[in-house]
């Protein structure tokens, strides 16, 4: 991490830059200057098309604030080296300022309870916002892979819930940057060629994954989940691809369930977990096991013990469990 960030609260910014050459960054920085000002050409030189349209992925990665700009198209003349970027807007210039205006208003709005909070807790406000007010969607093709999407309108799809963290973590100085690659688990929200997108983001010094798209389909019982919750490299391997050499490497394993001291290492550690939030009155009871165990059998002895807890204290009380096969997370709801 010793290249100077693009701009403050960004990770992308170290890994752009070094993904280019010195003539790619100004092309970056042309691009974006002319895309804020709306303009209908920009002439390039010495660069091919093959490198516009590389600078132009990495910036609309870098600038969710970019999310009127829908494409581009490339006129080139290779004897001179040369071209011109044509950018295709999704709005017109008053509707881009009118959305951007409401853009900011809302986000203000939502960051405001935590302006002055730790960068954790900021991340944790930021994802339980997400969880709660985001549906998945892909319908609204102008807004739901971008920003806008969710936090205009809560929907979204995780192009545009990546972006959307990405946006209110910069207003809130964290770190972060959006990765793309694909889900491995079908089971969960993904496109249907599991092309996904998440983030990474640093908090206290720390690298990890954040993936609030599949936070937000795990939840089961109305209950927010932290299976995807600042997890490390070798935990997010388990069910996503990327490109780990665009990517900080994520060694810390300090998870929201570990972190919460909701990580069993073995039976008698959940049994007394069980016993307290029982008697606590908790009826929703989430826990994360070892990668190692054999998930059909930790979901049997779950239940099993939880039974036996229930019917030694002689209550009338209903299990239902639900579980995230790859990343070992079980959730007991009792009614």
């Amino acid at each position: 991490m010793k290249k100077a960030l693009l701009k403050q609260g960004s990770l992308n910014g170290n890994y752009t830059n070094a993904l280019m050459t010195e003539k790619e960054k100004e092309c970056y920085e042309k691009l974006r200057y002319s895309f804020n000002n709306y303009e209908k050409s920009i002439s390039f030189v010495g660069l091919s098309i093959q490198q516009i349209d590389k600078v132009y992925q990495l910036l609309k990665k870098e600038e969710p604030e970019l999310f009127f700009v829908e494409k581009i198209s490339c006129q080139y003349v290779p004897l001179m080296n040369c071209g011109t970027v044509i950018p295709k807007y999704r709005f017109s210039t008053n509707e881009i300022k009118a959305t951007m205006a409401a853009l900011k208003k809302r986000i203000n709005e939502i960051v405001a309870p935590v302006i002055n909070k730790s960068d954790y807790e900021k991340e944790i406000y930021v994802h339980d916002f997400l969880c709660s007010n985001v549906i998945y969607d892909r319908s609204f093709k102008d807004s739901s892979f971008e920003c806008v999407g969710p936090i205009l309108f809560g929907r979204g799809v995780c192009e545009g819930i990546s972006k959307a963290v990405k946006i209110l973590f910069n207003y809130l100085n964290i770190e972060t940057m959006v990765v793309h690659g694909k889900s491995v688990n079908t089971n969960l929200a993904s496109s249907d060629d599991n092309a996904h997108a998440w983030n990474v983001v640093r908090i206290d010094g720390y690298y990890y994954h954040l993936d609030v798209t599949f936070d937000l389909t795990v939840m089961t019982f109305n209950t927010i989940r932290y299976d995807y919750f600042n997890l490390s490299t070798e935990d997010i391997l388990v069910d996503h691809q990327f490109d780990v050499a665009e990517v900080p490497n994520c060694e810390m394993k300090n998870d929201y369930y570990r972190c919460n001291k909701m990580f069993m290492k073995n039976q008698q550690m959940f049994k007394s977990y069980l016993d307290r939030k029982m008697k606590d009155g908790t009826r929703d009871i989430i826990i994360k096991l070892p990668m190692v165990l054999d998930v059909n059998r930790a979901r049997d002895e779950i239940l099993d013990i939880a039974t036996k807890w229930i019917s030694k204290h002689r209550l009338r009380l209903q299990l239902q469990l639900s579980y995230n096969e790859s990343q070992r997370v079980f959730h007991l709801h009792i009614t």
